[in-house]
């Protein structure tokens, strides 16, 4: 049986006394940095990993209520590479990811009708249209990228609601961010 010998080092008035004096130290670094830094970041940071426990506790009303409720705030924005981002526009990748992950691990394949394949037709033409018929190319592919993310909301709703039930549900979550 292994045996644990006590540190008496932590006994000693000296460490102790490096060790407050340490603790002052990291407290007056962060403080300065939280006065002069900007922590624009920090919340952005909460709001992840606040919108990421919602959608895992309650599948699938957490990934719906932040499907709807991004779709709701167009007036914010990221610059990301010159491009506005918008709330949606991350809602649309975050969902995209969660259905991805759920799907596969309940080894299921979602199903396409064939509304599914025309609209998936027209994304395609957009991109081929865009990159090829374009005077200027780069614009209109970012233009077809956009209207791609607009139209996943189509597919993301269409996979996660499946029955009545969660129809009703999804309908009480859109009034519901309307009224807020």
């Amino acid at each position: 049986m292994p045996q644990t010998i006590p540190f008496s080092g932590f006994n000693s008035h000296v460490v102790r006394y490096v060790d407050f004096v340490a603790t002052v130290v990291a407290i007056f670094i962060v403080g300065r940095l939280a006065w002069q830094e900007d922590l624009s970041w920090a919340a952005a940071f909460i709001v992840c990993v606040f919108v990421i426990a919602l959608t895992m506790v309650r599948w699938p009303y957490g990934i719906l209520t932040l499907l709807i409720g991004a779709s709701a705030m167009p007036v914010f924005y990221v610059g990301v590479a010159g491009w506005n981002a918008r709330p949606e526009h991350f809602a649309v990748f975050f969902g995209v990811v969660a259905v991805s992950v759920w799907h596969i691990a309940a080894k299921r394949r979602p199903q396409l009708n064939r509304l599914d394949y025309c609209v998936l037709f027209f994304i395609g033409a957009n991109f081929l249209s865009s990159s090829l018929g374009s005077s200027d190319p780069g614009q209109t592919l970012k233009w077809a990228l956009q209207n791609c993310l607009a139209v996943l909301f189509y597919f993301l709703i269409r996979v996660l609601v499946t029955d009545a039930r969660l129809l009703d549900r999804a309908f009480r979550i859109f009034l519901t961010v309307a009224v807020l």
